[in-house]
């Protein structure tokens, strides 16, 4: 159906602002799936349409934040970063309201690259644009060694965030500071709604199960279960082409590995 709604816009039958509407839409929904293939095909698709539109027009600055994404998620951090930043520019021109996707985006990027100063810069200012910015903001905040600060925040948003893609992303991201922080059955009841919550027929969710269950049973003792989990879960990001999810869960597997 999304391929269905894209062939109606590369055919030209709908007007600027609806494809547009369209566009955003289809990658948007790729990439809460990370399905990176077809998010990465609709993006180019988007390029010649986007570049063509008057400067005050939302929707380059729209479209460069899922360009940011994609490159992100492949591993091509500085093509990200560069997307991200201009997408930051361009929208703050036209309306800074619309700039906190891009700003969040810019924060996930630079917390990938390493810069945490940076990052949190930028998850602050799409926090004050009205963009919660989880859960990258509670990840770095472990990563600064504020792993109270991290909790307490991936909690809030989970409260009212009901959406499955999200909150499966929400919960193995607490399964993973909840563990590093010794609080497991809180990562285990996290672990028991990403069971029930997500579609293990969709690679994505199957990987976040995994990763998650595996880092679950390795501070349970179980080191068998746990390499098995986390086997299956570097797997599946191998094959998404995801190197930022493959390497992460390799050191997870790697401390099942040693233990």
């Amino acid at each position: 159906m999304l391929d269905e709604a894209m062939a109606l816009v590369i055919a030209g039958e709908l007007d600027a602002y609806f494809t547009g509407i369209v566009y955003c839409a289809v990658i948007s929904a790729c990439l809460e799936l990370n399905d990176l293939g077809r998010a990465a095909e609709w993006s180019d698709a988007s390029r010649p349409w986007y570049e063509a539109l008057p400067p005050n027009s939302p929707f380059p600055g729209m479209c460069r934040v899922n360009r940011a994404e994609v490159a992100s998620l492949r591993g091509a951090l500085p093509e990200a970063e560069a997307e991200a930043r201009g997408a930051v520019t361009q929208l703050l021109e036209v309306d800074p309201g619309l700039a906190a996707p891009a700003f969040h985006q810019l924060g996930e990027i630079l917390r990938r690259s390493g810069d945490h100063g940076g990052a949190e810069q930028a998850f602050i200012r799409a926090l004050e644009l009205g963009v919660d910015p989880q859960p990258g903001l509670a990840l770095l905040r472990m990563r600064q060694g504020k792993p109270d600060a991290a909790m307490t925040a991936l909690r809030l948003t989970l409260t009212a965030e009901h959406q499955p893609a999200r909150r499966a992303r929400l919960l193995g991201a607490l399964t993973e500071i909840a563990v590093a922080t010794g609080a497991i059955d809180e990562a285990r009841s996290a672990v028991d709604e990403l069971w029930t919550l997500t579609d293990d027929a969709i690679p994505a969710f199957e990987a976040t199960i995994a990763g998650a269950a595996g880092r679950v049973q390795l501070a349970d003792g179980d080191s068998a279960e746990a390499l098995a989990s986390l086997r299956r879960a570097v797997t599946i990001w191998q094959e998404l082409r995801l190197p930022y999810e493959t390497a992460h869960t390799r050191i997870a597997f790697a401390e099942a590995a040693a233990g």
